[in-house]
């Protein structure tokens, strides 16, 4: 009997514990750092992303992939230095060549550090010779060195390992006047090329790639017009535009004084000369030049706003304000004049005069859901001490351009001025993750 009722013990206690297992909550299993940290990433929240792949390093000391990922992270990010860096630690915690050379060679060329991606590309395709990306790297390399010789080798070889991708194309019509890719490539490229004869199409077509920023490419596509003589003053002043934006400064120069010689009655080649001598800090010969691009074409305004730059550096701040009315009345229906004559002013602080205001007045009158204009405004009123009246415009500027790091940026200014600092902390971050950086 006693054996019967410790057995119907036993069986009761059994089934207590069963159930109350069954009844106590699953242990939710640790997020992973990483997965978190990627997902942040993909919302492009790149500053909590950056925290938790450094918080995932402290966790997993000897692991390489947080450092992988931040490198990754900051490519994404367009911060090259941070991204060396963070593959630096990758490599010390034991990460194979294979995992990083590809994105080390994406973060030397975005850090713009050319002799060195022409090594590393090399030593890659010595181990893999049809690798695209060192190809494609080393082109842009060989380019931006203004190596047109090698560049047009590489850029082949790159087209052959990659017969699909339209860069490779455009870029391999371009430096072999290849008319067959350039149409594959692209559309507008190829009406230019179809549309001139040989001796125009060189200048029309490195026009066409200055104007969607490819400089080093159109220096190499300017400099074959120059060699095939089929050069005017207008190749001439493009092509030492294109050689001063790859930082051939003294060769720019060159390019730049013969355009005048051969045109000068061109506005353009005026502008184009007196804007280099301006950003060298040749006041006096940027004055010279400038002036006469603003006798010859009245109307345009970019000589009158080149013409502000020149007063500003040397110091003639009473007549700033001169020039950028001038450079408005030239053109009193462009939005991005009014704009530009506003932000002038407002990065050197020349807020004393009443023009900034009525810059930026006109220009939301004529734009009046331009977030731009707004964060104009909003930037004038910090300057003024008005923070209140700042905030307001501020935040009409991040609803109408929530992606314009800048306006975030004062935002977080207009916030902290206001005594709002959570929300303040929340606008700097948010500058910082769309590349805002003071």
């Amino acid at each position: 009997m006693r054996a019967h009722r410790t057995r119907g013990l036993t069986v009761l206690l059994l089934m207590i514990a069963i159930l109350a297992w069954r009844c106590t909550p699953a242990a939710t299993p640790t997020p992973d750092p990483i997965s978190i940290a990627e997902a942040r990433a993909q919302e492009g929240k790149y500053t909590a992303a950056e925290a938790l792949y450094r918080e995932a390093a402290q966790i997993m000391p000897d692991d390489p992939r947080p450092a992988l990922k931040l490198a990754a992270l900051y490519r994404t990010w367009k911060r090259p230095r941070n991204g060396l860096t963070a593959l630096y630690e990758a490599t010390q915690k034991g990460a194979t060549a294979n995992q990083t050379a590809h994105l080390r060679l994406e973060l030397l060329a975005m850090a713009q550090n050319w002799p060195q991606v022409i090594v590393e590309a090399k030593t890659q395709l010595e181990v893999a010779p049809k690798d695209a990306l060192a190809l494609k790297v080393l082109t842009q390399a060989d380019l931006q060195q203004y190596r047109c010789v090698t560049a047009t080798q590489t850029a082949q070889r790159w087209r052959e390992a990659t017969p699909e991708d339209l860069n490779a194309a455009k870029t391999w019509g371009a430096l072999a006047n290849d008319t067959v890719s350039l149409c594959k490539a692209d559309e507008q490229l190829c009406t230019i090329v179809t549309a001139n004869c040989e001796e125009k199409h060189d200048t029309q077509l490195g026009i066409a790639l200055i104007r969607t920023g490819d400089w080093s490419l159109a220096a190499c596509v300017l400099s074959r017009a120059v060699a095939e003589n089929h050069a005017t003053a207008e190749t001439y002043a493009w092509l030492g535009e294109a050689l001063a934006r790859i930082g051939r400064a003294d060769e720019a120069r060159v390019y730049l004084i013969e355009a005048t010689l051969l045109a000068p009655k061109s506005p353009l080649v005026w502008l184009l000369l007196g804007t280099y001598d301006l950003q060298h800090m040749e006041s006096e010969a940027a004055e010279k030049a400038l002036l006469r691009a603003h006798q010859l074409d009245p109307g345009n305004p970019s000589p009158c706003l080149a013409l502000a730059g020149v007063r500003a550096q040397t110091g003639q701040y009473d007549e700033v304000n001169v020039w950028l009315k001038a450079a408005t009345n030239a053109a009193p229906t462009d939005v991005e004049v009014w704009k530009a004559a506003a932000r002038f002013d407002l990065e050197r602080h020349l807020t004393d005069d009443e023009f900034p205001l009525r810059a930026i007045q006109n220009a939301l009158q004529l734009a009046p859901g331009d977030g731009e204009a707004y964060m104009l405004l909003g930037w004038f009123r910090l300057l003024q001490g008005d923070a209140p009246g700042a905030l307001t415009a501020l935040d009409e500027a991040v609803a109408l351009a929530p992606r314009l790091g800048h306006a975030r940026y004062l935002h977080g200014q207009a916030l902290q001025a206001t005594g709002e600092m959570e929300d303040a902390q929340r606008a700097f971050t948010r500058a910082a993750d769309l590349g805002y950086r003071p």
